[in-house]
């Protein structure tokens, strides 16, 4: 009796079969595939996750607050985004960025990224100012620079 209570049913018998062969089936994983598992993991395990809103802290309370008052009193002189010309708040930003390297507060790399940009932008509103005009008096059409005035029969070519 001992021995037919330790004998497996037959259910159990399939039940531990189904159980080796699907063990057994399973695909086995790349040694790349795992490797880059496995770095993921660590990766993702190493990195906390950052919160959802950060409170503005002493200084940004301040530089808020100090931005205001400007503004407030920038307009009261009549100077606001509307009265500035974009090339004087591309020479502004050209300054401060400048002001602010030669005082070793930006890192040379963003110092240039910055002029670069200047830079794009100034060459597009210089590339705008060309208008082509007819001339009367010439009978011939020509083109003017809306900055400075200057009337070019050819455009890039020098009077």
């Amino acid at each position: 009796a001992a021995a037919a209570a330790a004998a497996p049913t037959p259910a159990a018998s399939a039940a531990a079969a189904t159980a080796t062969s699907t063990t057994a089936k399973a695909p086995l994983q790349n040694p790349a595939e795992a490797a880059a598992e496995a770095l993921i993991k660590a990766a993702t395990a190493a990195v906390p996750a950052a919160p959802l809103y950060t409170p503005p802290t002493a200084p940004d309370k301040q530089i808020a607050e100090l931005s205001q008052l400007l503004a407030t009193r920038l307009k009261a002189v009549n100077v606001s985004q509307g009265t500035v010309s974009s090339t004087h708040a591309i020479w502004a930003s050209m300054d401060t960025r400048l002001t602010d390297y030669h005082a070793g507060q930006l890192s040379p790399e963003y110092t240039i990224q910055c002029l670069l940009a200047s830079l794009a932008q100034l060459q597009v509103m210089v590339d705008s100012a060309w208008q082509w005009l007819w001339d009367s008096k010439q009978m011939r059409g020509g083109f003017m620079n809306s900055l400075t005035g200057e009337m070019r029969w050819e455009l890039g070519a020098k009077k």
